[in-house]
């Protein structure tokens, strides 16, 4: 099984959404992430995975799931609008 590492420039900008899943810059597809123990969540990555999963992704939150939202720094965090990251209906 073959797996590849996404960062934040990744998910919010280089990858696009087609096929079912994420597609790099190399033309791979990715129909899972798993996103490791984390407490934020940049709103463009928030985004990004919402977006994923309405196309057909998997998003696996292993370990803490985001609490809080980042836009451009953390003192624009915003607590009171925790992710709502269950699965669509």
């Amino acid at each position: 099984m073959e797996w590849d590492y996404f960062d934040e420039q990744s998910l919010s900008s280089e990858a696009t959404i087609a096929d079912g899943g994420f597609k790099n810059l190399s033309g791979q597809v990715y129909r899972a992430i798993v996103v490791p123990s984390s407490t934020v969540v940049t709103r463009t990555g928030l985004e990004r995975f919402q977006a994923f999963v309405k196309a057909g992704g998997k998003v696996i939150f292993v370990g803490r799931t985001p609490t809080l939202v980042v836009d451009r720094t953390f003192r624009d965090a915003a607590k009171d609008a925790a992710p709502d990251l269950a699965s669509p209906p």
